[in-house]
């Protein structure tokens, strides 16, 4: 059985796509610090109040959406305190810098110019100015409490020059304060997923099958018009790109093994997308393949955190 669709259509019209369809399409993004798959989370911030802050952040968000037990600690005893937990505990150490850079950035200045025996008049002149721009850069750092082992780390990076330098610090921190929270959760990111424009008549039906949502009508229309030996090696390239971006997409929700099927159908779309460059090189393609070996990583490294959760708060694999 297949799902309902839960894609965006969309025909693409801007320059530089041609008239190919996108799907939009929904991926996860792992967490960039697991802090869920842990039953303790110790959480400790830089000596400064705007370290703190985001700690403070970070922590709240923690204690509202899940199981885990949030403990604040001064970060001189972050390690040695998590050390004595008896279950799995991370230890988060938050750390908030902020500098000012100076930008050389091209802007208009009114200039007035005169000459002997003609009226003066004025014009925007382009001249370099230096801005002030302020930086603010929150890193989360990970570690394994019993051996001080750093885990990973997370950044995230903001700056803003206007309309004032402090004003533009409050900026930067207004976002790394409404940022920090995506650090420790899987996070849903849309992707375009294209499809090529074909001559093929039966391709192009298959297209507008996809347009209308009945994306695995479309996709064995495909499978069997890849299988047509007379096609030349474009227009089944066209068609096995088609097929492999639509192989993507089609879930069979009905699966006994979610797992199991997912892994099979991106496989399968890869070996489609592998294929349609090896008949015609396109950056079109190449693109594509990038994008769908990102997805199965990312699919496989939120799998690997769930299942570390699992392990770590004592719940049995379904």
């Amino acid at each position: 059985m297949r799902g309902p669709l839960t894609l965006l259509l969309a025909l693409c019209l801007a320059s530089g796509c041609g008239a190919a369809l996108v799907i939009h399409r929904e991926v996860p993004r792992p967490a960039a610090i697991p802090a869920r798959a842990y039953p303790v989370v110790y959480v400790a911030a830089s000596p400064d109040g705007a370290s703190r802050e985001i700690a403070d952040v970070i922590a709240r968000h923690l204690e509202g959406g899940g199981q885990a037990r949030i403990v604040r600690v001064d970060a001189t005893s972050l390690l040695a305190q998590a050390a004595e937990e008896r279950v799995a505990t991370l230890a988060l150490l938050v750390t908030v810098t902020f500098h000012e850079e100076l930008r050389t950035q091209m802007s208009s200045v009114p200039t007035t110019r005169c000459a002997p025996g003609a009226p003066c008049y004025g014009y925007p002149e382009r001249m370099p100015v230096d801005v002030p721009v302020q930086v603010g850069d929150l890193l989360v750092r990970a570690f394994d409490p019993r051996s001080a082992t750093e885990l990973g780390r997370a950044v995230l990076h903001q700056e803003e020059s206007e309309p004032s330098p402090f004003a533009a610090q409050l900026a930067v921190m207004d976002r790394l304060r409404h940022q920090a929270p995506e650090i420790v959760d899987v996070q849903a990111e849309l992707v375009d997923v294209e499809l090529d424009p074909t001559s093929d008549a039966d391709g192009r039906a298959a297209i507008e099958d996809a347009r209308a949502g009945r994306i695995h009508a479309a996709r064995i229309v495909l499978e069997a018009r890849t299988q047509d030996a007379a096609l030349d090696a474009p227009t089944r390239a066209a068609l096995l790109f088609d097929l492999g971006q639509l192989t993507r997409i089609d879930v069979d929700t009905s699966a006994s093994d979610p797992v199991a099927e997912e892994s099979a159908r991106l496989a399968s779309a890869e070996e489609a997308i592998l294929g349609a460059i090896q008949l015609a090189p396109s950056e079109r393609y190449e693109r594509a393949l990038v994008q769908l070996r990102a997805e199965r990583t990312a699919r496989e490294d939120v799998r690997a955190q769930q299942a570390a959760a699992d392990t770590n708060f004592g719940t049995p694999p379904p």
